[in-house]
């Protein structure tokens, strides 16, 4: 099935504004890459769909071209080979950094994320703050289950498993994403550590069957705000008594709605509250 991308030349100093002007956007279907020092960027948006694109166009210009086929993609962002997770995680791109990792650090985690177009290494806002909230809760102290919801290029779930939960699914709706995913998983485990499901949040029936009525004790997503609202109660359902969501990917002036939604369905209080600019993480626990 052919992928699709939007592009636009932006002013450097622009970027935070066309953020939230996409804030109702998946984050990982955007790109916003930068030269060092250059006064200019580039804004880019990816979907299956054309009809979704052509909007974008014709409300701010910029071209749609066809995605070249996977092994023809190049990481559309600047490169950062090492991204620190707490004391006892690193990300890193390539087995020669992990490699210099471990040589400091005898017992230290690293996972290998290549760049590529399942945005997910760890850098932006929204994905380290969870990162850093799992990496304090994961502890391999007892079986751990741990569900990944929207999970990308695979980057919370594969943390979570490095981490030391015992039981680790991953869903997300794009079977793109499920597939470079799985390519992380090579990269870092032996095939089969983790369930990956092709499954969407805003179709509880289909997202029951994926899952077989399995709950967790620990359920991460890294979505938009719209879907986060939307999705509240699946999310809610599938915690374990005592079990924790950490949310994050909302924008702060969204936050009140997110909390709203997932607060009006009782039985769930919020625990902990992030901010890294303008980007808000939040931990809700099960009572």
């Amino acid at each position: 099935m052919a992928q699709y991308f939007w592009r636009r030349r932006i002013a450097a100093g622009a970027i935070a504004r066309w953020e939230e002007r996409l804030a109702g956007l998946p984050p990982q279907s955007i790109v916003i890459s930068q030269k060092p020092r250059a006064a200019v960027a580039w804004v880019e948006v990816y979907s299956k769909r054309f009809s979704g694109l052509s909007r974008l166009r014709d409300q701010f210009g910029g071209v749609i071209e066809e995605v070249p086929p996977p092994r023809q993609w190049v990481a559309a962002r600047v490169s950062n080979p090492m991204v620190r997770v707490g004391k006892r995680l690193a990300i890193a791109e390539s087995e020669s950094t992990a490699a210099e990792w471990r040589a400091g650090r005898p017992g230290g985690r690293v996972l290998i994320i290549p760049a590529g177009l399942a945005f997910g290494s760890g850098a932006h806002a929204t994905t380290a703050m969870l990162l850093r909230m799992i990496e304090r809760r994961v502890r391999g102290e007892f079986r751990l289950s741990v569900l990944d919801v929207g999970t990308g290029s695979g980057i919370l779930a594969l943390a979570a498993r490095k981490l030391g939960a015992d039981i680790v699914a991953a869903l997300d709706h794009d079977p793109v994403a499920i597939r470079v995913a799985k390519q992380n998983e090579r990269a870092n485990f032996r095939q089969g550590c983790i369930q990956w499901r092709v499954a969407d949040l805003t179709s509880p029936v289909r997202m029951a069957a994926s899952l077989a009525g399995s709950k967790y004790h620990l359920i991460v997503a890294n979505l938009y705000s719209e879907l986060l609202a939307v999705g509240a109660k699946s999310l809610v359902q599938r915690l374990r008594p005592s079990g924790e969501l950490l949310i994050s990917g909302v924008l702060a002036i969204q936050e009140e709605s997110v909390a709203s939604a997932i607060g009006s369905l009782g039985g769930i209080v919020m625990i902990e509250r992030r901010r890294t600019g303008k980007w808000v993480a939040q931990t809700w626990r099960k009572s």
